[in-house]
């Protein structure tokens, strides 16, 4: 597999291999120990909107980041 950057519009990610959000999984340290390994963009996991409207204390736990974590993305849903 040859690594290239990748662009989004006008934003240029460095490396085509992407960490997906995954339900139990994309928790802040597998999102650096990933991005360590080379994975040019992390997903938190899914949060709901009705959620963050409402600052839901277990919801806002998952969007923890640091500026470690050069290029990240939130998947939001409203169900």
């Amino acid at each position: 597999m040859e690594i290239k950057e990748l662009r989004i519009g006008n934003m240029t990610i460095p490396c085509n291999v992407l960490l997906a959000p995954l339900a139990g999984y994309t928790c802040y340290p597998f999102r650096i120990l990933c991005s360590e390994l080379g994975a040019g963009l992390c997903y938190t996991e899914m949060v709901n909107c009705n959620a963050l409207k409402y600052k839901d204390k277990a919801t806002q736990k998952l969007l923890f980041t640091t500026p470690e974590e050069k290029i990240k993305s939130c998947p939001v849903n409203r169900f």
